[in-house]
């Protein structure tokens, strides 16, 4: 278990690191950051209110926040499959 945990902090540092390195490029760094962490967290809640498929807590949060609906899929799919 402490292989996974290094392994999903690593990658989420690395995630990070390439997308705050691409949206500095750009003029408008905290308006898309903000939109993308509103947007995974808007879907957890619509999901969680219909099906009640992912709980609601740190870890489901912190990762629609941080990676938005392409966390949230990921989520799903890894309930589904394992």
């Amino acid at each position: 278990m402490k292989i996974l945990a290094i392994v999903v902090i690593s990658v989420t540092v690395i995630y990070h690191i390439v997308l705050l390195a691409t949206m500095a490029k750009g003029k408008k760094l905290f308006p898309t950051m903000l939109i993308t962490a509103l947007s995974g967290i808007a879907v957890l809640v619509a999901i969680n209110s219909f099906t009640a498929l992912l709980n609601i807590n740190g870890w489901t949060l912190g990762v629609s926040a941080s990676f938005g609906v392409p966390g949230i899929i990921a989520m799903l799919a890894a309930k589904f499959f394992f």
